[in-house]
């Protein structure tokens, strides 16, 4: 009898602790089937960043962030990498969608997590990947964009097809990281932020003026938001 007890005795315990603690638990909600065996690099860091500015992230935002930082070596320079992530919490709150399930938009358009422009986005997708970006869209399940070529569409249609693209946040992240790549190519990361911001014409207005980029209200807003960095 005091066997059986026991061993109700420690199911209850065993039941209670597990009650007591799942209001901790995230759950992984992947845009795919697939499982995730093993986290990523840096995702405790990106995760626990992300939910210090707003706390209703899932882990796959923040999964998805990390690889393809990893596939674009944005991650290989902890000063760099800082920079970025202050730069998405500048941008969305690093959030794809509000907690009321609206796709963060912005007042000119700029769509998601990257806060990509229609236009940006149909500008990169024709012009700019390569078959090194191919291979990284195809291994992150980017969505097929083959809409920004075909002649049949005209520029409405291609534009509420690419907010429709933008909308997924894997797409979003991912050409994000294509973008960022290409800015780090050949400028600082400071004018490549600005660059992203205003493009790279007003950028060498802004800094053949004479202008400081630390001062540009981009950097300082980045700036501001790197406290929430863990």
């Amino acid at each position: 009898m005091s066997s059986k007890l026991s061993t109700l005795t420690l199911i209850f315990s065993v039941l209670t602790f597990l009650s007591l603690n799942t209001s901790n638990l995230v759950i992984y909600k992947p845009d795919s089937n697939k499982e995730v065996n093993e986290l990523p690099k840096n995702f405790d860091k990106v995760f626990s960043t992300f939910n210090n500015y707003n706390n209703h992230n899932d882990t796959a935002l923040a999964i998805t962030f990390c690889k393809v930082s990893e596939f674009y070596k944005l991650d290989t320079n902890t000063f760099v990498f800082d920079w970025l992530l202050g730069q998405v919490l500048l941008e969305s709150g690093a959030q794809q969608y509000r907690s009321n399930g609206d796709l963060v938009l912005s007042g000119t358009g700029a769509v998601g997590f990257a806060q990509i422009l229609r236009s940006t986005s149909i500008g990169y997708l024709r012009k700019t990947i390569t078959k090194s970006d191919s291979a990284i869209f195809k291994t992150m399940g980017v969505g097929d964009y083959s809409f920004v070529n075909n002649k049949k569409y005209c520029k409405s249609e291609k534009w509420g097809k690419a907010k429709t693209w933008l909308s997924n946040e894997v797409n979003n992240i991912t050409l994000w990281g294509k973008i960022m790549s290409s800015e780090l190519k050949s400028r600082t990361i400071t004018d490549a932020l600005i660059s992203y911001n205003i493009g790279p014409s007003q950028l060498k207005s802004y800094l053949g003026a004479g202008n400081s980029g630390m001062l540009h209200h981009y950097i300082v807003g980045i700036k501001n938001r790197m406290s929430h960095i863990k």
